[in-house]
């Protein structure tokens, strides 16, 4: 104890019993504690989710402004080709000097090209996996509310239970728990109602181990 003494000590045949009783009510906290960790559980991976989503949807928007500029280069260049091509057949024809330009050039465009068809497909298999996981994101979240919504609806959050109850009868004397919800609250309820084998009585401090 706190003071130094030693208020109780183990005994088998000891005259004040404590039990541990499992009714409707810890079986509802026991309920209220699976749902909760689940819905913790699915809420941690949408955000995990979430945070992945903000470094693929930074490198999409590089990847398609690259896409875009590579592309209005490849058009001008394209342009550019189709004209010198008009010219010289509006003239019957290149020399041959000429005519091996304009196949290096048409060699050069048909390789840019398919550096293009290469980022378009990258940019389509980016943008498949971000639209996944925001359908994986989004699944979370309904299943994470829906949960909520059930545990809401079943009535079993916001229940005030007797969590423990010391009672003397005659010679005897008994401790009995109904409802806690960790270690940290049956200390606190185990507490609670030895204070009361002691004789100690209920007070007004709320951060009192004997507060109501």
């Amino acid at each position: 104890a706190a003071a130094g003494h030693t208020l109780f000590t183990r005994a088998t045949r000891a005259s004040l019993k404590i039990d541990l009783v499992y009714d409707n009510r810890q079986e509802t906290t026991l309920r209220v504690i699976a749902a909760r960790a689940s819905i913790t559980t699915i809420l941690k991976e949408a955000d995990q989710i979430r945070d992945g989503l903000r470094a693929l949807q930074d490198r999409l928007h590089g990847l398609d402004g690259a896409y875009s500029e590579q592309l209005a280069s490849y058009q001008r260049r394209q342009d550019d080709y189709n004209k010198m091509v008009e010219q010289w057949n509006s003239k019957g024809g290149a020399p041959e000097g000429e005519y091996q330009n304009l196949l290096n050039a048409r060699l050069a465009l048909r390789k840019q090209a398919d550096g293009l068809e290469a980022s378009r497909k990258d940019l389509n298999r980016l943008t498949d996996e971000i639209n996944a996981k925001v359908d994986r994101h989004n699944d979370l979240l309904r299943r994470a509310t829906a949960q909520a919504n059930a545990l809401s609806e079943s009535g079993a959050t916001g229940v005030a239970f007797e969590e423990g109850v010391y009672v003397r009868q005659g010679g005897d004397e008994q401790i009995n728990i109904f409802q806690f919800d960790g270690q940290t609250a049956l200390r606190v309820i185990l507490a609670h109602e030895l204070g009361h084998a002691l004789g100690v009585a209920h007070n007004a401090n709320p951060v009192s181990v004997m507060s109501p």
